[in-house]
């Protein structure tokens, strides 16, 4: 039962990354969600129809998005380990949040 000790020991930094991970994920969603709206109506100028309309096409691309990438990442994940897999990923993200200065800004759409 003493070897069990050093193992559990080793996945407390990975708990905590996974952890860190899922907050940061979850505070992406809790920022972007109220401000979507608002930001769809004033590039639409003020049409809060389209904007509805607009705001549902995005939540139904979304859904659908994690429909089809939930079975592939979960594949990548038996395939590679979890690790690897959480990695890139995060590492995708991090580096589409980087480059967020550099984009062209919305309200010359």
């Amino acid at each position: 039962m003493t070897t069990d000790t050093p193992h559990r020991a080793g996945r407390k930094p990975a708990v905590a990354f996974v952890f860190i991970v899922v907050m940061l994920d979850m505070m992406t969603v809790g920022i972007t969600a109220p401000v979507l709206p608002g930001l769809i109506t004033q590039l639409l100028h003020g049409n809060a129809a389209r904007a509805a309309g607009y705001f549902g096409g995005f939540a139904a691309i979304w859904a659908v998005m994690q429909f089809f990438a939930a079975p592939i990442i979960g594949s990548l994940s038996d395939r590679f380990g979890r690790r690897p897999v959480l990695l890139a990923s995060m590492f995708g993200l991090g580096a589409d949040y980087v480059s967020w200065p550099w984009r062209p800004p919305l309200a010359g759409c």
